[in-house]
């Protein structure tokens, strides 16, 4: 796989590296019009937060600071910002990088600028050292998947989005259930391994999980609780624990744009019965109003938890593929322009 250099026809037609100071309005145009449909789904604020960034960059003059948080490449056409590739890197694991918002405008698709623009974020990453590359892409959009296929992504697991409005939410106050309760002292260990029975194989040795993973260590459930005591939203931890032992785990924390994120891990045995009650008991937690939508991600395989899900009011949002690249060995150098 070679990265593709066009000769520009005009001074700025062409692959070239993210310029933050100057291309922030154009990319927050590109984003807002390739993924309209998916940002309206999923409640995104990234094309705000795009604009907002530009504003600050004009006014303040700290574009340069930005370039670290808004690495990869666009692509230029008539002078136009028409495609985009976005590098971040994966805090989760070391040598770790994320792909995404590949995007190109609907009238400048079918022209290879999508491929042209990963196989740059490709070559760059593995000139960086990258140990792996990671992205998301919907199941159902086949395009995408083949195009990252072809680059040699591999599908290491598929996950099912489901989706909670406020609106939905049912009013009445569970009765309060005897085996669901806040975390103990020696439920940390236990739980870690819930949370693994779930994780992908092929993340297992790039990503150790651990307590902070899961908001378990002690001075995040500290700060939590500081918050909460003062009236402020904060992470929510419970544990299904019908005997002695913990069976299921439930995370739920802001993400940002009134969305929070449900996380759930349970004893494959005890899923069917305990689910929709740990699911509500941590519903009945955040204070109302002070956010628009839950959102959990769970194992597409997970039928008994999306069961409970769905008995409480939530709808299926997207199914998406997790995909991993790592890089050749021995690395292969490309030259990519700057």
């Amino acid at each position: 796989m070679t990265a593709a250099v066009v000769t520009p026809n005009r001074a700025r037609d062409g692959l070239r590296r993210i310029r933050p100071a100057s291309d922030l309005p154009a990319l927050a145009d590109l984003i807002e019009v390739a993924y309209r449909p998916e940002l309206a789904l999923t409640g995104s604020n990234l094309v705000e937060r795009l604009r907002q960034y530009a504003s600050m960059a004009a006014f303040l003059g700290f574009a340069g600071r930005l370039a670290p948080l808004l690495d990869g490449f666009v692509w230029f056409e008539d002078d136009l910002l028409v495609g985009n590739v976005t590098l971040n890197r994966d805090a989760t694991i070391s040598g770790g990088w994320t792909i995404s918002n590949v995007a190109v405008l609907p009238e400048y698709r079918g022209r290879g600028i999508a491929g042209r623009l990963v196989d740059a974020a490709l070559a760059q990453l593995d000139d960086a050292g990258a140990r792996c590359v990671r992205l998301q892409v919907r199941t159902d959009n086949a395009a995408a998947v083949g195009l990252y296929r072809h680059r040699g992504f591999a599908v290491y697991e598929t996950t099912q989005e489901m989706r909670l409005a406020h609106r939905d939410l049912c009013p009445s106050t569970p009765s309060r259930d005897r085996r669901i309760g806040p975390p103990r002292l020696g439920d940390p260990k236990r739980i870690l391994r819930l949370a693994q029975q779930d994780q992908p194989v092929a993340l297992r040795y790039l990503q150790p999980l651990h307590r902070t993973d899961l908001g378990l260590a002690l001075w995040q459930r500290a700060l939590h609780a500081a918050a909460r005591g003062l009236g402020l939203d904060a992470p929510r931890a419970l544990v299904a624990r019908p005997s002695r032992s913990p069976v299921g785990y439930a995370y739920l924390a802001p993400v940002g744009g009134g969305t929070l994120g449900l996380r759930l891990h349970l004893a494959n045995d005890q899923a069917q019965d305990i689910a929709a009650p740990l699911i509500q008991a941590s519903l009945a937690g955040p204070a109302p109003g002070s956010w628009s939508q839950v959102v959990a991600e769970i194992p597409a395989e997970a039928s008994a938890i999306r069961s409970a899900l769905e008995t409480l009011g939530f709808e299926p949002l997207r199914t998406l593929y997790g995909m991993i690249w790592e890089p050749p060995q021995p690395a292969r150098r490309r030259g990519i322009t700057r």
